[in-house]
């Protein structure tokens, strides 16, 4: 049990040199990116991209028009004030690319 102390102690104090060392290196860092970010003009949609928003999968379908409807935002006419149930998707028949 003892080897088991011994090892944590260890762990704990690698782990406060290393938040030593990142702190002690966090400017120099920061200089060398916005030096990089400056010389080469990288623009913000280059250095942070954009991340594409997920497709919501559809979970209603308009037999009479093929229209279909992920059940968020506003309702379509076709679906208002009908019973859903009647135009639910199986989550298997309709794949969203």
């Amino acid at each position: 049990m003892t080897e088991f102390s011994n090892y944590l102690n260890r762990k704990a104090s690698l782990e406060a040199q290393i938040n030593e060392e990142r702190f002690l290196c966090r400017n120099k860092v920061l200089s060398e990116i916005l030096t990089a970010i400056e010389e080469f003009r990288f623009v913000p949609d280059e250095v942070f991209p954009r991340t594409e928003k997920r497709k919501v999968r559809p979970r209603y379908f308009d037999p009479k028009t093929g229209a279909i409807w992920s059940g968020r935002g506003k309702e379509p006419h076709w679906i208002r004030g009908k019973d859903r149930r009647m135009f639910e998707l199986e989550s298997d028949s309709l794949q969203m690319k």
